[in-house]
């Protein structure tokens, strides 16, 4: 830098930084710089310490004073984040992309049902949930998937079950095809299921020159009976 020393201003009034309105800075409002001649420099600067350029900032290296860091640089797609694993560094979006697509790509979901397992790729694959025919449908729309059966098995449920039907099966008094168990006459098999209160009401048709020899547990709906020698009017096992 030239020194000023013994020269007159007028002599290099051209070459020094001065307010682009020729005003003093005294507010934190940004003021533009210029040369003496009135060229406007593309900076501006505040009597706050704010500093502002129009165009291209160079710097060796950025401190914040906040946190102590000191930026070095930044850091490209091609250095990559990998090799920068430090609080010294800023990557670039290009840099941030290709890290995050390199450790998607290498990573998969791994599930599994009652019988078999499976991978999905997540940088490329979908993970489908299909449904099969007359047991269960799936709906996929937006963000969330809807499990259904299908109408022609509510019809089913609804109507005549058929095949092998296992578990426990509950009635009230009114059976299928309303029936009443409680009516039911002794030789009507048509529901070919008897509910406890007809079971009981069959019991009550033994007749009335018969004895009953034993109890009726009303707890489980079975009989207790007795054990004895034939006797006339009485009923054993």
């Amino acid at each position: 830098m030239a020194s000023l020393f013994n020269t007159k201003i007028s002599e290099t009034y051209s070459g020094l930084i001065k307010t682009l309105d020729t005003t003093a800075v005294t507010t934190a409002t940004l003021k533009l710089l210029s040369d003496g001649n009135g060229t406007s420099l593309g900076l501006s600067v505040n009597n706050q310490g704010d500093f502002k350029v129009n165009a291209i900032l160079e710097w060796g290296s950025l401190k914040d004073e906040g946190t102590g860091i000191t930026i070095t640089k930044f850091v490209n797609e091609a250095d990559g984040i990998a090799n920068n694993d430090n609080d010294t560094t800023v990557p670039t979006s290009a840099a941030i992309i290709d890290y995050v697509s390199s450790q998607i790509g290498g990573q998969d979901l791994d599930f599994s049902g009652d019988t078999g397992t499976g991978a999905v790729i997540l940088s490329s694959e979908t993970f489908a949930v299909t449904g099969t025919t007359n047991q269960i449908e799936t709906t996929a729309s937006g963000t969330g998937l809807a499990l259904s059966l299908p109408s022609t098995v509510h019809r089913d449920l609804q109507g005549n079950v058929t095949g092998d039907l296992t578990g426990n099966v509950t009635a009230t008094s009114i059976l299928a095809d309303g029936v009443i168990g409680t009516t039911q006459a002794l030789a009507d098999d048509s529901t070919k299921v008897a509910t406890t209160a007809f079971v009981q009401d069959v019991v009550g048709t033994i007749p009335a020159g018969l004895v009953f020899q034993g109890t009726w547990n009303a707890d489980t709906n079975t009989p207790t009976l007795a054990s004895g020698t034939g006797t006339t009017g009485h009923f054993y096992i």
